[in-house]
């Protein structure tokens, strides 16, 4: 099969594989837990802000800022720029990746990758597409992401999926849904696949001696 995100360091039977994997992991998309965002696991000595813009998230006292963006005044604009041989101890990619082209992407997650400390975490955010509306609100999304399809990416860069779990910025309505909405939530979830937390967040490990 010709796909052009197929890279020279993995098959489409790799990618497969990993899907698998991480899919099986968690039990599937329905399966998926609902909680708050957990940024905690990130607090580290040397944090990783990958375009999120300018926002600061006081998860280390040396944060390091990328985007495409120079409007929002970042460290960097690009992974290349890095100097070589600095490491990160933790990243965060809030809603990134679902914007960058398919063929690119496992290119940027490795290079992230590879600036990791092995032990080193990171948390990667995609909007949920089982929840349609908050994929396609957006004209700037280039490709949308099941959590195990970036899970798959993670594992081919050597970083270990740990966790994985819907979330949502107004978690009260889901969870103080009345017995009617409870009803048309499993309605849903069964028969469309369709669910009503609006994010997803991938929590991963670098391999390796820490």
């Amino acid at each position: 099969m010709n796909n052009r995100w197929v890279s020279d360091d993995f098959t489409y039977s790799d990618f497969q594989n990993a899907s698998m994997k991480v899919e099986g992991q968690f039990g599937g998309s329905r399966n998926l837990r609902l909680a708050g965002l957990d940024l905690s696991v990130l607090e580290s000595k040397r944090f990783l802000n990958f375009g999120s813009g300018g926002t600061y998230y006081n998860l280390s006292e040396n944060e390091t800022r990328i985007d495409s963006d120079e409007l929002v005044s970042p460290d960097y604009t690009s992974l290349d720029e890095i100097p070589e041989g600095e490491k990160f101890y933790s990243v965060f990619a809030n809603q990134v990746f679902e914007h960058i082209p398919q063929e690119n992407l496992y290119d940027v997650i490795n290079s992230i990758s590879l600036k990791m400390h092995p032990g080193g975490m990171i948390i990667g955010t995609i909007p949920n597409i089982n929840n349609w509306s908050q994929y396609i609100n957006n004209l700037d999304h280039k490709t949308p992401l099941s959590f195990y399809s970036l899970g798959s990416f993670f594992e081919l860069s050597g970083i270990e999926v740990v966790d994985c779990y819907r979330y949502t910025k107004r978690p009260k309505e889901i969870l103080e849904a009345s017995d009617q909405e409870i009803v048309l939530f499993d309605f849903l979830s069964k028969y469309f696949e369709m669910d009503p937390a609006q994010f997803i967040a991938v929590v991963g490990k670098k391999r390796g001696e820490s």
